[in-house]
């Protein structure tokens, strides 16, 4: 079973990045799309240096896929967070959603930050 798996993950993993960081897919969605949508979340992508191989992403809904995944298992009422790069908003934006408490949220990057208050 275990050499299944590692077979698998294998084969799935560069299927996985040709669609997550694909440059043509991320500008595609630079171009017609715009934003970013999850759920009942929107995301304004403002950002003058966001590559397209992160646009990506966006348009698969893979983008922070990971940590997304952990915050919708284990955050809940109870969880108070401090979240250590902000970015477009995404996560602390879910951790909003899901805890109800506020948060504390740091963003070095200039351009990130003015995007971040916006979302």
């Amino acid at each position: 079973m275990i050499v299944l798996q590692k077979n698998y993950t294998k084969l799935l993993y560069p299927i996985y990045y040709l669609f997550h960081k694909n440059i043509f897919f991320g500008l595609l969605h630079k171009v017609f799309i715009k934003n970013f949508y999850y759920k009942n979340l929107k995301f304004e992508l403002k950002v003058k240096n966001l590559p397209l191989s992160v646009r990506s992403s966006f348009l698969f809904k893979t983008y922070e896929i990971n940590d997304r995944l952990l915050v919708e298992r284990h955050i809940n009422k109870n969880n108070k967070c401090i979240v250590i790069g902000g970015g477009i908003g995404f996560i602390p934006s879910l951790i909003g959603q899901l805890s109800k408490n506020p948060m504390l949220i740091f963003e070095v990057n200039q351009d990130l930050k003015k995007n971040l208050i916006k979302n």
